[in-house]
């Protein structure tokens, strides 16, 4: 079975640049299966929320640094959970910070 991993990302515009800046999103699975078929997985661990955001997204090759990112970030989902419901709750105010 062969796999190909890309990064979704969206790109916004900058003021100080002509650039954009690039946010992963994350990642589209292309596989090959040991019958020949060519299935295609997409795994989203975001959507940007942003005023320019039209639904579009870009899928771009990994590089070495995404791959070496990606592993290092491999947080269980219930911590990242955990993060931003107290992050919402602390900014709503219906958490003592102390606590």
């Amino acid at each position: 079975m062969s796999k190909k991993i890309m990064n979704i990302c969206f790109g916004r515009e900058r003021q100080d640049s002509d650039k954009k800046s690039w946010s992963n999103h994350g990642i589209v699975l292309f596989s090959t299966d040991d019958e020949g078929n060519e299935p295609i997985s997409i795994k989203l661990n975001s959507l940007p929320i942003d005023k320019d955001f039209d639904g579009w997204l870009s899928v771009f090759e990994q590089t070495d640094r995404d791959v070496k990112s990606n592993d290092a970030n491999n947080i269980p989902p219930q911590v990242v959970q955990t993060t931003i419901l107290k992050t919402l709750f602390l900014n709503l105010k219906l958490l003592d910070p102390v606590g």
